[in-house]
């Protein structure tokens, strides 16, 4: 195994896409959004006709910033001479 770049490789720099600043902010306000969707959950939940379908759609939207919070965490972004790329769900 050889740590020198492989022959005609653009030299490349790559790191977090995000500070820790920023992951800590991300986690504290995913925290806070599960604390108020699991309250407005109950609370839907023991309201008479109780709709399902609005406990659906937290789920939803639960799962979603889950989601994106994940992306948060790992994405990482390469600088090469020519180019910038960000990983995510959908590279860019």
């Amino acid at each position: 195994m050889s740590l020198a770049p492989r022959a005609g490789a653009e030299p490349a720099v790559e790191g977090a896409a995000f500070t820790p600043l920023i992951k800590g902010t991300a986690a504290a306000l995913i925290a806070g959004l599960a604390a108020y969707g699991w309250r407005a959950a109950d609370t839907l939940a023991a309201a008479p006709g109780g709709s399902r379908s609005t406990l659906l759609f937290l789920g939803l939207l639960a799962a979603l910033a889950a989601f994106c919070f994940w992306w948060i965490l790992i994405s990482r972004t390469r600088v090469t001479a020519t180019h910038l790329h960000q990983t995510w769900w959908s590279d860019k």
